[in-house]
């Protein structure tokens, strides 16, 4: 029975080094079995992010033409506002001319100073007066226009505004999108090396342990010590130690 110990615990060894390794890869295959289970969910994220980015970035892409607006309208309230003034000067100009031939009864053109009859003043003084009217009209155009112009203005504004916070979102989706495709390309790395290596020796190793295919020369030497005590009439399968316990 003593000459059965060494190839006893040299199996025993073999058994407990591959059932070490198996337990170990058991250990592997549930964790990448988590990272197979949560690829899907995790594209799902990154396509999302995907649909979120381009959002962004269409709204981003307003931001120029809002600028060109802005400054375009602040030009035309500056010509509106120049305008204004020019005609506010004419306007007083006219004011005093009418205010001439309406005071004098035997009143000169105001223009050439030549002698007007009551009739020719008149007509004058109602084309005056039209010109005038025009003028009011065309002040009180370009003073809508400027009132509006600044309202629009700091709409404007308000929107670009709003797009430095949609630039820091976007900033903040295109970190999150760089973190979760590295993320995603580690894991299908590492399932990919998993199964071209891991997930074989699994197989490997448990084939190996259902067949006891390892320590075959202890395993001969058991069998050969076994036979000749058979023939000395021992059976050392009723007689069998208990089995040895590992340290």
């Amino acid at each position: 029975e003593g000459r059965r110990q060494a190839p006893l615990l040299t199996i025993e060894r073999e058994t407990a080094r591959y059932k070490a390794e198996l337990d170990n890869l058991l250990i592997k295959q549930t964790g990448f079995h988590e990272i197979e289970s949560g690829l899907p969910g995790l594209k799902k994220q990154i396509e999302d992010t995907t649909e979120e980015i381009e959002r962004f970035t269409q709204q981003l892409a307003e931001k120029p033409a809002l600028e060109v607006q802005i400054m375009e309208i602040r030009e035309e309230k500056a010509h509106a506002i120049a305008e204004n003034s020019h005609l506010k000067g004419q306007a007083e100009e006219l004011k005093e001319q009418v205010l001439r031939l309406k005071e004098v009864t035997g009143a000169a053109c105001p223009t050439c100073e030549k002698p007007l009859s009551p009739s020719e003043r008149e007509k004058l003084l109602v084309e005056l007066e039209e010109r005038l009217q025009k003028m009011r009209d065309k002040y009180a155009e370009n003073t809508i226009k400027i009132d509006a112009s600044e309202k629009l203005v700091k709409e404007k504004e308000t929107t670009i505004a709003e797009l430095q916070r949609v630039q820091a979102a976007l900033s903040l989706q295109q970190r999150s999108m760089d973190s979760s495709n590295a993320e995603c390309d580690r894991n299908e790395k590492e399932l990919s090396t998993w199964n071209a290596h891991g997930a074989i020796r699994l197989k490997e190793l448990e084939l190996i342990l259902e067949k006891e295919d390892f320590a075959q020369e202890a395993r001969v030497e058991l069998t050969k010590i076994d036979s000749e005590l058979k023939e000395l009439g021992y059976d050392p399968d009723r007689c069998a130690a208990p089995p040895l316990r590992l340290v």
